[in-house]
């Protein structure tokens, strides 16, 4: 026995029939096709179609009224109107464009100052270098920080070695800067730290120029003198040095050391603390410094904050590199018949008693200890002398 699953569906007058049943009966009998029911109206239609007056019709027809026709061509009118200005915007920015790209623009052309660079030159030669100037030699020295002879080396040394510190004629047969307004622009700048532009006055020479020179100065100097002057002392130099220092009293003695603060005027805010140190006020950069007698500097160490002393900076330092390692030049000197191998510095107070350091006696009692006080602070003046300019 068979059976088959039909579904069933429930009919009008309530009987239910099946699937196969309601088929039979469409073959069966003649089939008129009909319209298919409508879906009852829900209550929001029904309102919405007693408002329009139809509520036979099952679509519900929508009538605009006048109000909403004006509504909709003010709209249609607004947005054509936005449209055409949009354009016209639009032409007008690009007609703006092309003007400007069409339009010739003046050329930008160099101020060019008549400084008179002749002049210049005349009157700092006839105020320092000639036979009868009209500073003396102790302005001179107060001016330039060196003395005549000294600065006029320089200058020579300076031409030989690198043409920039010749003089120059142009291309109209105009003589161009001297040696010496260029030498005095970069010995002003560095003397005085004043800014490029202030030796324009009475140099005759521009920002740009005073920069360039001392950039070739400073190059040209390490250049020339580097070998002879910025360096560690050999076996010959402390030979020297050892014959000053027993002229004066102090057999074995190599220099003196001393430190300095320089003044660090544009010291950044937040490095003030770090740079500034109470009994200055203001921050600064240490410098440490030996020197001999002729104010030779044989050691130069800088760029500890203002707010250490000078026996912080010792410990950084590295004066005693070459001693600590063996590689220093052989020292030899007798005092009282007692021979030694290490040289020394005359110091002050403040460095530590170590036998490479000769320190002052405090209060000294008694004529020698008087007389030794004084001859070790005089010989000490010497890295003072120095860093003082």
């Amino acid at each position: 026995m068979t059976t088959s699953s039909t579904r069933q569906k429930k009919s009008g007058d309530g009987v239910y029939a099946t699937s196969s049943d309601r088929s039979a009966s469409i073959e069966g009998d003649e089939y008129e096709a009909t319209q298919p029911a409508t879906r009852p109206l829900g209550k929001k239609n029904q309102k919405r179609k007693a408002k329009v007056g139809d509520t036979t019709s099952s679509d519900l027809d929508y009538v605009p009224n006048s109000e909403m026709i004006a509504i909709g061509k003010a709209k249609l009118g607004f947005l054509a109107s936005f449209e055409k200005l949009k354009t016209e915007e639009l032409e007008e920015e690009m007609e703006f464009y092309q003007r400007r790209a069409n339009t010739v623009r003046p050329k930008r052309t160099r101020k060019v100052i008549e400084r008179d660079r002749e002049a210049g030159n005349e009157r700092l030669w006839n105020d320092y270098f000639s036979e009868n100037p009209v500073y003396t030699e102790e302005l001179f020295r107060r001016r330039f920080r060196m003395r005549k002879h000294v600065f006029l080396r320089i200058v020579g040394a300076l031409g030989s070695h690198d043409p920039y510190f010749l003089m120059s004629v142009d291309a109209v047969g105009r003589q161009g800067l001297s040696p010496l307004q260029k030498c005095t622009a970069a010995i002003r700048m560095l003397a005085y730290g004043s800014p490029a532009d202030s030796v324009d006055e009475y140099v005759r020479i521009g920002e740009s120029t005073a920069i360039e020179c001392l950039k070739n100065f400073v190059e040209g100097v390490c250049a020339v003198f580097g070998e002879t002057y910025l360096r560690r002392p050999n076996q010959e130099d402390i030979t020297h040095l050892l014959q000053w220092g027993e002229s004066r009293g102090f057999p074995g003695m190599l220099g003196s050391i001393d430190c300095m603060h320089w003044e660090w005027k544009n010291c950044p805010v937040a490095w003030k603390g770090q740079f500034t140190r109470g009994d200055h006020g203001k921050p600064t950069i240490m410098l440490e410094a030996v020197a001999s007698q002729d104010l030779w500097i044989c050691h130069a160490f800088f760029g500890i904050a203002g707010s250490n002393n000078d026996t912080n900076v010792l410990n950084q330092s590295p004066v005693f590199n070459e001693v600590l390692s063996g590689n220093a030049p052989m020292v030899n000197f007798s005092v009282n018949g007692t021979m030694y191998n290490m040289g020394y510095y005359l110091a002050d107070g403040i460095y530590p008693p170590w036998a490479t350091f000769v320190k002052t006696i405090p209060m000294p009692q008694g004529e020698k200890r008087q007389k030794f006080a004084k001859r070790q602070e005089g010989a000490r003046k010497d890295v003072e002398s120095d860093l003082l300019g």
